[in-house]
């Protein structure tokens, strides 16, 4: 199997059109391969019954993601645990609405995905942020002091988890997931995991889904009424645009809950196609998916080298607790910073790149100097500070494009700053 890279400009996707023709587009989180060639053929085939009505979610649809969980993360959800939502957003949006009443509080682990506030904020619900703590070496870990002081207010319901953590790139482990949930069953809290990045794991690496805690004593009694689980095939083969999302829950008045609230967000109808794609992906993509992730993982080294040379640059040096980095193996540079100001990371196609060195030599914050790079040096990333407190500083780049277009982006940012900083006299 060979992975194949597209350039996607002239086709509406926003990636890649709502951006100067000549910009490269390492910011929203979709990638440029192509799909599974069994979702292609599986879709191929729908195509031929003419027809197009109004059509359930099959057995097969909730079986194949069984399979898949049991297969490549370690648990099997029972057929009655599952329901179908049209989508990841649209289900964490429905979820806030009917477990927490307005003015209620929302808890989210900050810098995290920005759809997350606007899912609490524009639903008239009360956000409570709890920011991950930055350790010494650049890596993140919970807050969990604070998180049982926000989970002890009389007027806290919900914790929004993000597993793995969009955009800092953290899977976590089975001690940070008890420790959380000892605080949510204590508290009666119910915790949404969304968990859309949750195969989308760096090699030497293993994805802990909250799902586990639904099928593993001593969990499972305390869990059930506690957790529901939201996955998707979008990111998982890079089919985002045709949306699905696997709910599951196991206690029954839970699911009897998130039922309700699907219901009251009109999830009545379900695409036809997604259906189809999510079936055949979850039965046959294991492969595509490992070499994708092998993929990944070389372009984050290719990442950390480039990074590294723009703030030494500027006059920095490696950032506090890193290590050397070198190397084009998979793998390498997954779990370190490396001396390239990356936070380390076991998962996603993502990157959080401290640009903090660029930052200040331009005396600029993250949005300002991403537009300065988009402008002048034709790259642009997703902006810190979009994803809550603790994103001044940072940039977040898509690791899920060809190998050519990562390294000419790199070429184009070591250029322009280059010429930037021999325009500066007494930089350093």
């Amino acid at each position: 199997m060979s992975i194949q890279f597209y350039n996607r400009r002239g086709t509406g996707s926003i990636k890649w059109d709502r951006i100067g023709e000549d910009v490269l587009p390492l910011w929203v989180a979709d990638m440029d391969v192509a799909s599974p060639e069994v979702i292609t053929e599986a879709i191929s085939r729908r195509l031929q019954h003419p027809v197009f009505g109004y059509t359930d979610p099959d057995d097969e649809f909730f079986r194949s993601f069984a399979e898949w969980t049991a297969r490549r993360q370690g648990w099997r959800p029972e057929r009655k645990w599952q329901l179908y939502a049209p989508g990841m957003m649209p289900a964490v949006r429905a979820l806030v609405a009917g477990f927490a009443e307005p003015s209620q509080g929302v808890i989210v682990q900050s810098p995290v995905y920005h759809p997350f506030f606007t899912a609490v904020t524009g639903q008239g619900r009360k956000l409570l942020e709890n920011p991950l703590v930055r350790r010494e070496d650049g890596g993140y870990e919970m807050n969990l002091r604070e998180l049982e002081q926000l989970a002890a207010l009389p007027d806290a319901r919900v914790l929004l988890l993000c597993s793995p953590h969009n955009p800092v790139g953290r899977v976590w482990t089975v001690g940070e997931l008890e420790a959380m949930m000892n605080i949510v069953v204590e508290h009666n809290l119910v915790v949404v995991a969304d968990e859309i990045h949750g195969d989308l794991i760096l090699p030497g690496n293993r994805f802990e889904s909250l799902g586990r805690f639904l099928t593993r004593e001593p969990w499972a009694d305390r869990a059930e009424d506690s957790v529901v689980v939201l996955q998707s095939p979008g990111k998982t083969f890079n089919i985002p645009g045709l949306p699905s999302c696997q709910a599951v829950a196991a206690g029954e008045g839970l699911r009897r809950g998130v039922r309700r609230s699907f219901e009251a967000a009109g999830f009545d109808i379900s695409n036809i196609l997604s259906l189809e794609a999510s079936k055949a992906g979850y039965r046959g993509g294991d492969a595509w998916l490992d070499e994708v992730m092998d993929h990944v993982a070389v372009n984050r080294g290719l990442l950390a080298r480039g990074v590294s040379r723009l703030a030494a640059l500027v006059g920095a040096g490696n950032s506090p607790g890193a290590l050397p980095e070198s190397g084009d193996a998979p793998g390498h540079g997954v779990t370190e910073a490396g001396g390239s100001w990356l936070s380390p990371a076991q998962g996603t196609y993502l990157a959080w790149w401290d640009a903090s060195p660029l930052c200040r030599f331009f005396k600029l914050d993250a949005e300002q100097l991403n537009r300065r790079i988009r402008d002048e040096a034709g790259v642009f990333f997703s902006s810190g500070p979009q994803f809550g407190a603790g994103g001044e500083g940072f940039l977040r780049v898509n690791l899920g494009c060809s190998r050519e277009m990562l390294r000419e982006a790199l070429e184009r940012l070591e250029a322009w700053l280059t010429k930037v900083v021999a325009a500066e006299p007494g930089v350093r």
